[in-house]
């Protein structure tokens, strides 16, 4: 074990939940493949239970009204990171580490009644019944989409935790009782006493599980295909259940409506892709029949400034994976040659990512 290595599993151990270097600690030891860093992971995701309570009372108790930026903008606990990581479903495991996955997962679906603090572990937990077949855990899925069909009135929308929670239980229920999922889910698609929003961020999530037992019904593809076809992703984490549906079902009509979505949350600062664009990468790769064809992702001119014609302008509204719209747009107002066969081709490209 390097000396790195083992100041990271000594830190995980010691420092304080809430210490912000546990972050950057937690992150090298998921990217490890030291046996001795998976357990790290698992100590500091005990821990956190160990503090959950606390942790619960701590989001209970009512927010100073003059909170400063420190106090805003602090993460109550990190260790919910090496959750998260500990207890990923992977095929790879030892028996061992599988049991201890396991485990993982049937404590934090024994604080269900904590979803604020566990924030998507749920959602982590509903992968690995499904993944390592637990089935007398998956009541818990039908149950956790029941209660989204009994939502106060005043709820408007979901968060983006409760989507993707809402999400892999759906996507379990589907995989281990189809039947049941069909029932229990098909409702969200026919609700029309909600507000718009809600009724899309539920139906979306719903279709993780639809798509894989009913992937040729006509309102589940219409559905499908209305929420993938939000190309100005104004609610990203809502394009996460259809993501996974299609992958699911192997959905290979469904191509032109991912691919998209593949560079969600990447950028040329960070070069780091948000949930919504892994999820779709992953579904991309099992669609097309050589995902080594795929467009890769260029930020060598993301703004367009190596750009001279409107010509040339226009052509990179259909390159997402090599320039940013908004700096493509902002190069087209300052063009002095604009005429209606523009104007056409920057309606055509509105009405794809606005409809």
């Amino acid at each position: 074990m390097s000396d790195s290595l083992r100041e990271c599993c000594e830190a995980i151990e010691t420092l304080e939940r809430d210490d912000p270097r546990l972050e950057s600690v937690i992150e090298q030891l998921a990217a490890s493949t030291d046996p001795q860093a998976r357990r790290a992971l698992v100590t500091g995701a005990l821990r956190f239970f160990d503090h959950l309570d606390a942790l619960v009372d701590k989001r209970r108790a009512p927010a100073p009204e003059w909170p400063t930026l420190a106090e805003m903008f602090r993460a109550d606990d990190y260790l919910l990171r090496a959750l998260l990581h500990a207890m990923e479903p992977r095929r790879d495991l030892d028996d061992d580490q599988m049991d201890e996955v396991e485990m993982l997962a049937r404590t934090t679906l024994a604080h269900g009644s904590d979803l604020a603090v566990l924030d998507i572990g749920w959602a982590r937990a509903m992968q690995v019944v499904a993944t390592y077949e637990l089935d007398d855990l998956v009541y818990l899925a039908l149950g956790y989409i029941t209660s989204q069909h009994d939502l106060d009135a005043s709820v408007a929308r979901l968060g983006d935790a409760s989507v993707l929670n809402l999400a892999e239980s759906a996507r379990t229920l589907a995989a281990r009782q189809p039947a049941a999922a069909r029932e229990a889910l098909r409702p969200f698609l026919d609700e029309t006493d909600r507000p718009p929003a809600l009724r899309a961020d539920l139906a979306g999530a719903a279709l993780a599980g639809l798509l894989a037992v009913e992937p040729e019904s006509s309102d589940v593809l219409s559905w499908t295909e209305r929420i993938l076809g939000n190309r100005s992703v104004h609610r990203p984490m809502r394009l996460v259940g259809p993501l996974l549906g299609v992958t699911d079902a192997q959905l290979r009509t469904a191509r032109s409506w991912v691919w998209p979505h593949q560079w969600a949350g990447l950028d040329a600062i960070s070069a780091t892709r948000s949930v919504v664009g892994v999820t779709a990468v992953r579904a991309l790769t099992a669609l097309v029949e050589d995902p080594e064809s795929l467009p890769q992702y260029d930020d060598r001119d993301r703004r367009a400034q190596q750009l001279d014609t409107t010509d040339e302008l226009v052509g990179a509204l259909k390159r997402p994976a090599r320039y940013d719209a908004e700096h493509v747009f902002a190069r087209l107002r300052e063009a002095s040659d604009l005429d209606a066969t523009t104007a056409g081709h920057v309606g055509d490209w509105l009405c794809d990512a606005l409809r």
